[in-house]
């Protein structure tokens, strides 16, 4: 019986240490911290151009990042425009980060009351300006290649034919 007894305490003591070391495995692993991929990262080119990194959220759930750039403090995330002020743009890295929900005019912002109607002028402004595209004219390189052409056709028309 004794021998039997030595062989169970031993057994629940390797059990033990076994359970100990995988407890310790366990504490050494890291979790991994949060990255964003390519399509959510910005050089210092992007960022000297106004490009801020975007979390746009669809109607249907789905989220996915974005590089868009603030114009006029208005971006353009596909085919709908969103009113940016100074409080909405978080950082994310030392790089600009905004929350746009699909559905709503203004960017998520948890440090504010909620009001749809504080950019509404920018985005009318920024529409306009994309809608309407000033007529190209003719500019002055066109206008000499105008000019050489005729004088081109009167010195064929006297020096080819003779004139008369």
């Amino acid at each position: 019986m004794s021998e039997e007894k030595k062989g169970l305490t031993e057994r629940i003591g390797e059990l033990e240490g076994i359970s100990k070391e995988i407890i310790e495995e366990l504490q050494k692993k890291k979790t991994k911290k949060f990255r964003l991929w390519t399509k959510g990262l910005l050089g210092k080119a992007k960022l000297r151009k106004g490009y801020c990194v975007i979390l746009v959220i669809n109607e249907n759930g789905s989220a996915f990042f974005k590089k868009e750039p603030i114009i006029e403090g208005v971006v353009k995330v596909g085919d709908t425009f969103h009113a940016i002020d100074k409080d909405s743009i978080f950082t994310y890295k030392n790089k600009p980060f905004l929350i746009i929900a699909k559905n709503r005019v203004n960017p998520y912002n948890p440090l504010q009351m909620p009001g749809e109607t504080h950019g509404d002028r920018y985005i009318l402004a920024r529409m306009q300006n994309e809608a309407i595209k000033p007529k190209k004219t003719i500019g002055a390189i066109g206008w000499w290649i105008f000019i050489l052409a005729i004088i081109g056709i009167v010195a064929y028309y006297f020096m080819g034919k003779g004139g008369a």
